[in-house]
């Protein structure tokens, strides 16, 4: 998984002071006004001895979510996160979840109802002012954060319109005041978020946050060969070339410098989002960074340096075009795979190979020339 790059706090500050402008503290309180008469029918529904004791909870919990609406729409995950805390705590028994109801009711809640005309998350969706299409063309995200396999960049013009589908992290059936809320919508491929994830329940206590963290050094994929109980590993590369699924599994290890929680709760999107299961089809792309880390030793990669003078300018540029992919951790998201193609080339020293020290010394003698 990688982290959804806001690293230019000018653009995250234009993007939510859009969003907040949008949902102002006014507008949104005027919403539940006029649409929240209709959440009243419910008490209806329950026993008469506990109607009174439900309207006292509905009403609360009413004035919670408009006092806290401000965050509720622009507040960051740790803000989201405190506001489920306390909504599970004091008002878990209210039905305003798509899959509660009220005795023998086969209908959605009103109050359910309600919400999602509230919070109105299929507006912002087709709004030609900053929506859905707006917020995935200004986050500029290329490649799926879950799942790093499937592009989701935006397009939008008289030929063609098609955007990232917006995954909720907490799912809007379970939370639908978080329907909106800006920090709560990531940028997906159809099949993370509508097939793979969907309705799971996932926290910032439970798993990683695309905005929070991505997997980057944390955990790592790694190549473990197949070999019979008193049998040599001995690398078959015709096997390996032909992506024989008898020849390795492709699985993950966790950096031992890096923060224990943080590796935790990457194994666990690991396993929800079935990262292990959908990269079982990427094992010919692994034998080929296999066997170039054979075939591109030093002697070869400095000849590409020697034979093509003015084509290289960093040990960067060789890097990319060797494995088809960026390696650096600022680019990742670039391109799909490109976590697995790091980590697979860093495992079988291939990008110890194209970065060996003697290449910086050509590339600084060069540049001393072009001066």
């Amino acid at each position: 998984m990688n982290k959804i790059n806001l690293s230019e706090n000018l653009k995250l500050k234009s993007m939510l002071k859009k969003h907040k402008n949008k949902y102002t503290k006014e507008y949104m309180i005027d919403r539940f006004n006029k649409h929240s008469k209709l959440i009243w029918n419910d008490i209806d529904k329950f026993p008469i001895g506990e109607r009174l004791q439900k309207k006292r909870r509905y009403e609360l919990f009413i004035k919670y979510l408009k006092v806290k609406i401000e965050d509720i729409i622009a507040g960051n995950p740790e803000k989201l996160q405190t506001i489920i805390e306390h909504v599970e705590t004091n008002f878990k028994s209210l039905p305003f979840r798509s899959s509660d109801r009220i005795g023998s009711s086969e209908e959605q809640t009103n109050l359910y109802k309600q919400l999602i005309t509230i919070f109105n998350y299929k507006g912002f969706c087709k709004a030609d002012k900053w929506g859905a299409y707006e917020l995935t063309k200004a986050l500029d995200a290329i490649v799926c954060p879950y799942c790093d396999q499937q592009y989701i960049h935006t397009h939008c013009d008289e030929a063609l319109n098609m955007r990232a589908t917006l995954d909720h992290f907490y799912d809007k059936g379970t939370y639908p005041f978080l329907s909106i809320s800006f920090y709560n919508l990531i940028p997906s491929c159809y099949f993370c978020n509508s097939i793979i994830k969907y309705t799971k329940a996932f926290t910032i206590k439970t798993h990683l946050h695309p905005y929070l963290h991505g997997f980057e050094d944390h955990l790592r994929f790694k190549v473990k060969f197949r070999k019979n109980r008193g049998e040599k590993e001995e690398i078959d590369y015709t096997k390996i070339l032909e992506a024989d699924p008898k020849t390795f599994t492709i699985g993950f290890e966790s950096n031992p410098s890096s923060n224990k929680e943080i590796c935790k709760l990457a194994r666990r999107n690991i396993h929800d989002l079935k990262i292990r299961e959908v990269y079982r089809v990427h094992k010919d792309y692994v034998s080929e960074i296999i066997y170039k880390s054979v075939v591109y030793n030093e002697a070869f990669v400095a000849s590409l340096f020697n034979t093509h003078p003015k084509l290289f300018t960093n040990e960067e540029e060789i890097t990319r075009i060797v494995l088809g992919n960026y390696v650096n951790l600022d680019d990742q998201g670039k391109r799909v795979l490109s976590k697995l193609a790091r980590d697979i080339a860093r495992q079988f020293k291939l990008t110890d190979r194209l970065s060996f020290p003697h290449n910086g010394k050509l590339i600084r003698r060069r540049s001393l020339r072009s001066k």
